[in-house]
């Protein structure tokens, strides 16, 4: 795995090698944790901090205020591989309803899996292009090296 991981970050391609540059920067940034808003299915918005170690995303969150008044710290351990692709903007029933109903659908993405969505609210458009590319980016390596094992 890790031969065919550097052989796909040494390829000559300049694209390739654009994007590879690019993916490092991410992962690089996962590393060292981002806080992001995620929203849920009870319709709960919560500030996590965001971390990726090895092939894992772990979502922790600070505190999710829910509608009662109670409150809540969760977190998610989340490997890549179980996430099937990224979505851009509010298409899932989550980000179009609860406290997401009024969030700007241009700062809004989604991780799918088979099981579930992962909703997120970012600071800005081009910060929630750049997760969604970066995602994409990963998503699209853990696929190609799953293919060689």
């Amino acid at each position: 795995a890790v031969a065919a991981a550097s052989s796909l970050a040494t390829n000559s391609n300049s694209n390739h090698a654009a994007g590879s540059a690019v993916k490092t920067a991410f992962v690089s940034v996962l590393s060292d944790g981002v806080t992001l808003v995620m929203h849920s299915t009870k319709g709960v918005q919560s500030t996590i901090n965001m971390d990726l170690v090895g092939n894992e995303l772990r979502l922790k969150a600070h505190k999710a205020v829910f509608a009662t008044g109670t409150s809540s710290k969760k977190s998610y351990k989340l490997p890549l591989e179980s996430i099937l692709f990224v979505e851009i903007g509010k298409g899932t029933s989550v980000l179009r309803g609860g406290a997401a109903i009024s969030v700007d659908e241009e700062v809004c993405f989604s991780l799918i899996t088979v099981d579930t969505t992962y909703d997120f609210e970012t600071s800005s458009k081009i910060e929630r292009d750049a997760f969604a590319q970066g995602f994409t980016m990963l998503l699209e390596e853990t696929k190609q090296l799953d293919a060689l094992l």
